[in-house]
């Protein structure tokens, strides 16, 4: 098996990327390079969390070309969060998310993206363990994707009209649900498409 490459090396190299495009280093992903470091040093899982909303368009074409070589380096996982307004369209921000690809950790994000965002993320399927989705309005939540790693899906703070007849049909390890403080307008659709859920540990009285 192949060593993998050093978090040091792989901050040199965003630093490389930067000067290829021309932009100075983008001050939230060299924290995140740091953080990993002192986890790395403290014995702890090595993991970066990047904030996807400091991320300003001269940042993205260094970052994304790093995401795509992340994989050979020994960081264990990588978290988007998006805890502010956005700057980067919907694409961005699915560019950054699918180079990630196997490393993807958490995806934590709310309402500054647009449906077509959401509908492609639904769609297509994420390879994160952990997706955390708040503040939105579906009319039907319909997640048929590839969610093969998933293990905790948060969905707190939404309103759903209804779901869709596979809604969480390729969620196998899902194990995990919060749906706090969400309105679901239609209770049956959601009770079938829940009880669908082969390993999901999870109290539905909720919807009775």
């Amino acid at each position: 098996m192949a060593m993998l490459t050093e978090i040091a090396t792989l901050e040199e190299k965003y630093i490389e990327l930067c000067k290829k495009h021309g932009t100075v280093p983008n001050t939230s992903i060299l924290f995140a390079f740091f953080e990993a470091e002192d986890k790395k040093s403290r014995n702890q899982r090595c993991t970066m969390n990047l904030l996807v909303d400091r991320v300003m368009y001269d940042d993205f074409h260094p970052l994304l070309e790093l995401c795509n070589e992340i994989n050979a380096f020994e960081v264990e996982g990588i978290d988007l969060s998006v805890r502010s307004s956005c700057s980067l369209e919907d694409q961005y921000v699915l560019s950054l998310i699918s180079s990630v690809n196997q490393k993807l950790h958490l995806v934590d994000v709310h309402d500054c993206f647009g449906k077509t965002l959401w509908r492609d993320v639904f769609s297509q399927g994420l390879s994160c363990k952990v997706l955390n989705v708040r503040s939105l309005h579906f009319r039907k939540l319909n997640i048929v994707g590839e969610f093969a790693q998933l293990d905790t899906l948060i969905l707190d703070s939404n309103r759903v009209t209804g779901f869709g007849e596979s809604c969480f049909s390729c969620m196998p390890n899902l194990t995990c649900l919060s749906m706090c403080d969400t309105v679901v307008s239609d209770l049956w659709t959601a009770s079938a498409a829940l009880l669908k859920l082969p390993s999901l540990v999870s109290d539905l009285d909720w919807l009775q």
